[in-house]
Order: structure tokens, then C-alpha cells, then sequence
């Protein structure tokens, strides 16, 4: 091997690393809206009542109007320092809480029972994009383990090919 060979191999890999990059930047930007809403919605709250010997007498239920947060928001991993990812993930969320107090209806109520049962429930005030609870380390399963280091473009350079030894 001279050196003009060795100084053609480097900047080809060098290049098709480059170029990588900047077309998956380019697709990351396409999709950079964030839609985070807070909606109204029908749920059906249902309480179960038991006596002393655990056995059942009567199921109270009813629908109330809450909010719920529903969308999308930006979230993205890139390397930072060699082998080290670097996260930074949102997601739609409540941005505040509140109470609401839910009458439910009892229909096996027994004579001096009452037939409303009240109960109280939180819904959020308000949602937006908000960072997402932390992911840690020990749940993330390394490309190797998981199966998928055989595809994609970084295997085709020898930079990111699997080290000797690993199964």
C-alpha cells in the first residue's frame, strides 16, 4: 500500500459521513411543526362500592366533560462526544391541573341511601410542549443487542462497522 491509496480512502469515508448528515438534517426539518392542544373530552367515570365482606353493592357511575392535551411535539437524539448520545426529547403535556367535582349516579341506591355520589377528579388547566421524563441509560439497548447494526448506511464505512469480539 503507498501513501497516495491511503490518502483516497480517507476522504471518501470522510465525505459519505457528510454527506449523511446533512440529508437527515434535512429530513428533521420537514416535520418541525408542533401541535400540542388542549381538548374537550367525554369520559365515564365509574365507582365501585363494597361492604364489609368485600362483596359488591352497587357500581355509581357518570360522564363528565374534561380537558385532556393531545398532539405532537419536537423531540430529537444526535451524537454529541464519541459513543455519547445526546437527547432532547418534548412532549405534549399538562402545563397545570385542576379539580372538578363529578356527581355520580348510583341506580341500586337501598331506601335512605343516596342515589348521587360525589367525587372528585383532576383534568389539566392548560398543555404544552414540555421535556419529557428522562430516559435512562439502562433502558436504551445498544444497536448491537438489539439487532439492527447490521443495517442502515453507517455499516458500509469502515468507521462504524461492529468491533471484533461482538456477537
Amino acid at each position: 500500500i503507498n501513501k497516495n491509496n491511503i490518502m483516497l480512502v480517507v476522504p471518501k469515508s470522510l465525505l459519505v459521513l457528510v454527506v449523511y448528515v446533512t440529508i437527515s438534517d434535512a429530513e428533521i426539518t420537514e416535520i418541525d411543526d408542533e401541535s400540542c392542544e388542549t381538548l374537550q373530552s367525554e369520559i365515564r367515570i365509574t365507582k365501585d362500592e363494597y361492604d364489609e365482606l368485600a362483596h359488591l353493592r352497587r357500581t355509581c357511575s357518570g360522564d363528565v366533560s374534561v380537558t385532556k392535551c393531545e398532539g405532537f411535539c419536537n423531540s430529537q437524539v444526535s451524537g454529541s462526544k464519541m459513543w455519547q448520545m445526546e437527547r432532547s426529547c418534548m412532549c405534549c403535556q399538562e402545563s397545570g391541573e385542576r379539580e372538578a367535582s363529578v356527581s355520580l349516579f348510583c341506580p341500586r341506591a337501598k331506601p335512605g341511601e343516596k342515589k348521587f355520589r360525589k367525587m372528585v377528579t383532576k383534568a389539566p388547566l392548560d398543555c404544552m410542549c414540555r421535556p419529557c421524563t428522562s430516559v435512562e441509560e439502562y433502558a436504551i439497548i445498544p444497536q448491537e443487542i438489539a439487532g439492527f447494526a447490521d443495517e442502515g448506511p453507517f455499516t458500509t464505512s469502515a468507521h462504524f462497522r461492529r468491533a471484533s469480539g461482538l456477537q
